[in-house]
């Protein structure tokens, strides 16, 4: 991360595990940084963690449209049927 950037890492569920609302919550996750970001005129930079605490970055949230949709196919949701 680059100076004025916070990052924040999601504990993913165990795949075919995933609680329901989930993926809403990412999308919820987004929109905040999304928010934040104007708010506080910093980047945000979302990443994904492992139980034992290890962590990769998967995107940076730097304009008021981030792709959300990569996000989804990084951390392994499916699209709907029919809108692949």
């Amino acid at each position: 991360m680059g100076e004025g950037e916070l990052g924040l890492n999601l504990v993913l569920p165990e795949p075919h595990h995933e609680p329901e609302g989930w993926v809403q919550d990412i999308e919820a996750v987004v929109a905040f940084c999304v928010h934040a970001r104007r708010e506080l005129q910093r980047d945000f930079v979302i990443g994904i963690a492992s139980a034992d605490g290890r962590s990769e970055d998967i995107t940076e949230i730097d304009s008021e449209s981030p792709n959300v949709e990569y996000i989804k196919r990084f951390i392994g949701i499916e699209p709907p049927s029919g809108d692949a």
